[in-house]
């Protein structure tokens, strides 16, 4: 599934994409006409009728929008016994939630072709029944045939393209699946009756031409006024640059001086500290370059603490990790001292020492407490 929606995603960025834009919320209006087919008992092409549809939108994001929709006409019924064909009219309205897909999937741009989906839900009023009460002695006596005019909910989702013809117009199709109560086509069947319509017309966006234009006077003005600051800032930098150059490169060696003292001394000061904690270990458990794998011979180093620690219950153990700083980079290098304590702590963990009597620190190659690369590869136990 999740292989499945990273190639659709990519197949819309591919097809869709094209230079990123800021995108507007706008107001737009639709208007659609087609066929529909009602589900009945007969061929699909007898069950054919008009239908069209106004809609009224707005878009609240890139992906997602709310729009009304009126939309009806005729709708068809058939009964296969008598060979009864009769029509009716409907008129319904709903509240649809529509999705863009194309930005869903691959993120904000203007397109020529965008891709979309929706659902919803209203109420529908049909009438003009009167081809079906005129031969009413055909229905079987358990029907729904209606008379006058009839309301009942509807629930409806659909899917359609907008083809971008300007940045104020697009011609849209679409494709709706409603579903209506059984009671619509006045016949006894399933538990919902659908009318399946397919529609094709023009989208007009409104403000989204002006909120583009207005966008673009703005960020052409803030270029304009950006490119003369930086023009002023230059020959004022030119100006001052003769005058300050002797001082700013005073400060700065000054400044180069203090840290490079300030970081030797805090060099000295951790070197000074890790050689005191490596004089006072119990063990130094050491790698191969660039792993954390604990091979046997220092296994048998760390049976040697587990044995200290259940012999006196009140000892701790502090473990420092490092990496020699020969090798790596200094983020990969943390993260390798960090695998180095965690697993030699697991191994004491392992072997029943508890984990409030342990403790962790590494120093990644920030510090190297032994003079060899090889010896820097370590996980240092101290036991108090």
């Amino acid at each position: 599934m999740k292989k499945a929606l990273l190639v659709l995603s990519s197949f819309l960025a591919l097809t869709f994409s094209v230079s990123a834009q800021q995108f507007f919320p706008d107001w737009y209006l639709g208007v659609k006409g087609g066929i529909g087919e009602t589900i009945g008992e007969t061929n699909w092409q007898k069950l054919l009728s008009p239908a069209a549809s106004l809609n009224v939108g707005y878009q609240f994001t890139p992906v997602f929008g709310l729009r009304g929709d009126i939309s009806g006409w005729q709708a068809k019924g058939f009964l296969p016994v008598y060979k009864d064909l009769y029509k009716f009219n409907y008129l319904q309205g709903a509240l649809d939630a529509t999705f863009d897909i194309a930005s869903l999937f691959a993120g904000y741009k203007e397109r020529i072709v965008n891709p979309y989906i929706f659902v919803g839900a209203g109420a529908n009023y049909r009438f003009n029944n009167d081809e079906a009460n005129a031969v009413a002695s055909h229905f079987y006596k358990d029907n729904y045939l209606w008379d006058g005019g009839k309301v009942s909910v509807l629930g409806r989702a659909g899917a359609g393209i907008d083809f971008r013809l300007s940045d104020a117009i697009a011609l849209e199709l679409e494709a709706v699946a409603n579903g209506y109560s059984d009671h619509f086509n006045s016949k006894v069947g399933d538990i919902f009756d659908y009318q399946i319509n397919a529609l094709a017309g023009l989208k007009f966006t409104f403000g989204a031409a002006k909120k583009k234009a207005a966008a673009l006077a703005a960020a052409e003005a803030a270029e304009a006024a950006r490119l003369a600051a930086e023009r002023a800032a230059a020959e004022a930098a030119r100006l001052a640059a003769e005058r300050a150059a002797a001082e700013r490169a005073a400060a700065e060696a000054e400044a180069a001086r203090l840290a490079a003292e300030r970081a030797a001394a805090e060099r000295a000061a951790a070197e000074a500290a890790a050689r005191a904690r490596a004089r006072a270990t119990t063990e130094n458990v050491l790698f191969v370059i660039d792993q954390w794998k604990i091979r046997p011979s220092e296994q048998e180093k760390i049976d040697r603490v587990v044995n200290v620690m259940k012999q006196y219950p009140e000892a701790v153990v502090t473990i420092s990790a490092y990496a020699d700083k020969q090798t790596g980079n200094p983020r990969w290098n943390m993260t390798l001292s960090q695998h180095r304590a965690e697993v030699v702590a697991e191994a004491l963990k392992a072997a029943g020492i508890a984990a409030n009597r342990i403790t962790t620190e590494y120093f990644g190659d920030t510090v190297n407490p032994f003079d060899t690369a090889p010896e820097n590869r370590v996980s240092v136990l101290v036991t108090r």
